[in-house]
Order: C-alpha cells, then sequence, then structure tokens
C-alpha cells in the first residue's frame, strides 16, 4: 500500500505542477528510489 500510494503521490504532483527546479528534481529522484528500496 506504501509503495503504491508512493507512486501515485509522485506522478500526480509532476503533471499538474510545472516543471520543477533542477536542483529539486534529482533530491526527489533520489528520495523516490530510497524510499522504494526501503520498503522493499
Amino acid at each position: 500500500m506504501y509503495i503504491n500510494a508512493g507512486e501515485q503521490r509522485a506522478k500526480a504532483p509532476q503533471e499538474r505542477k510545472p516543471p520543477m527546479p533542477v536542483g529539486v528534481r534529482p533530491l526527489l529522484t533520489l528520495t523516490r528510489k530510497e524510499t522504494l528500496l526501503t520498503f522493499t
């Protein structure tokens, strides 16, 4: 459940909000990977 919620949360904001600053995007990507690894 956590993984699905995380993926949906990560996808929806990116589609709605405008592209994020270059410095923020890599951070979110790393956080997402770490989260997936943690839950897996």
